[in-house]
């Protein structure tokens, strides 16, 4: 292109029409090339087709490596949840026992307090304390009350 560029200068257009047809000429194979190409992409052509297949075969390889991913995420976030309910329930357990302790302290206070106003004698008291027994025991049988 300099070369015509310069030719046309001096006023000489036959030396410079030379290099300007070689330039075209070449741009023009470039461009056939490029088109070429274009259309084996797309699947036209002889050998298009084999290489749109591999195209679409890595997309699936793509897709599947996604869906991969995806599912170790959701599984992670699974194992994660299923974390945080056992230890919500073991918080929960933990609350009812000691609801559970808290309530029979007050209901022993509440028995020192009536026998000591009454004057309960220590038989009747000690048979109510083994029947109480008893009956935890029976519910712990049962599993209907934890130790």
């Amino acid at each position: 292109m300099k070369t015509a560029e310069t030719d046309l200068k001096g006023l000489r257009a036959k030396e410079a029409l030379s290099p300007e047809q070689r330039a075209l000429k070449l741009l023009q194979d470039a461009e056939q090339q490029y088109e070429m190409q274009v259309a084996q992409q797309r699947g036209g052509g002889g050998g298009g087709g084999g290489q749109n297949q591999m195209a679409e075969d890595l997309a699936d390889l793509f897709e599947l490596e996604l869906d991969k991913l995806a599912n170790q995420y959701e599984m992670r976030q699974q194992a994660e949840q299923q974390a945080s309910d056992q230890k919500v329930d073991e918080l929960a357990d933990k609350l009812k026992e000691l609801a559970r302790r808290q309530q029979q302290e007050a209901d022993r206070q509440r028995m020192r307090a009536a026998d000591r106003g009454s004057g309960y004698t220590r038989e009747p008291r000690f048979r109510e304390m083994k029947m109480q027994l008893f009956l935890e025991r029976a519910l712990r049988h049962k599993g209907l009350l934890h130790a």
